[in-house]
């Protein structure tokens, strides 16, 4: 299969959690298995591609442009960053599609990352990783909900609704996100770990 993983998160740029190291190492493992990988992720600096095997890195620069609607150029559009990288990633993914064409498409739910690519271009699978939604972010650190953070909500529930498939960790966090955003078509698959890509240093 050709498989597209959009994540902002990937080492070693944007190296910045969990995230990072799950797309990582999934992407190594899917190419082991003999899939074509690419991951869409922002870049530092100028765009570029790195990679030419199974596993090939797309980095973009979040730059807003004449050419995004003119409702995202709105400077009290708070979270505009966020649409920002969904459109571009969603164009990468195009490009990618002209070239070789893609089978399948994870996105976490973080950041709603994936929701143009869900929403626009309904004849290319996307599936939603759960990482842990922003509303429930909010919820163990006790960050009142504003209008600005309701929307956040909204575009990373739009995403996971439009979904093909919806893919969560924990059987905890797919009843919350049920019970929350109404979708109950969830798989269970535990993240996983391998103490071969994790070694202890003893120096530290």
């Amino acid at each position: 299969m050709n498989i597209c993983l959009i994540s902002q998160e990937f080492p070693p740029q944007t190296n910045w959690g969990g995230i990072a190291t799950y797309t990582w190492l999934l992407a190594r493992r899917l190419a082991g298995l003999g899939h074509r990988v690419h991951v869409i992720c922002k870049g530092v600096g100028e765009e570029g591609r790195v990679g030419e095997d199974s596993v090939v890195v797309h980095r973009i620069v979040n730059l807003p442009g004449s050419k995004w609607p003119y409702w995202l150029n709105n400077r009290y559009f708070k979270f505009q960053p966020v649409l920002f990288f969904s459109f571009m990633a969603a164009e990468k993914v195009m490009e990618i599609h002209q070239e070789e064409s893609i089978d399948l498409v994870e996105s976490p739910e973080g950041c709603a990352q994936a929701v143009v690519i869900a929403l626009k271009h309904r004849r290319i699978p996307v599936v939603t990783r759960l990482h842990m939604p922003y509303f429930f972010i909010r919820k163990l650190n006790g960050i009142e909900s504003t209008p600005e953070y309701r929307r956040m909500d909204f575009l990373e529930r739009l995403q996971t609704r439009y979904s093909r498939g919806v893919l969560s960790p924990t059987r905890v966090m797919a009843d919350l996100v049920r019970d929350e955003w109404k979708v109950s078509d969830t798989s269970v698959i535990p993240n996983f770990f391998d103490l071969d890509d994790y070694k202890p240093d003893p120096s530290v």
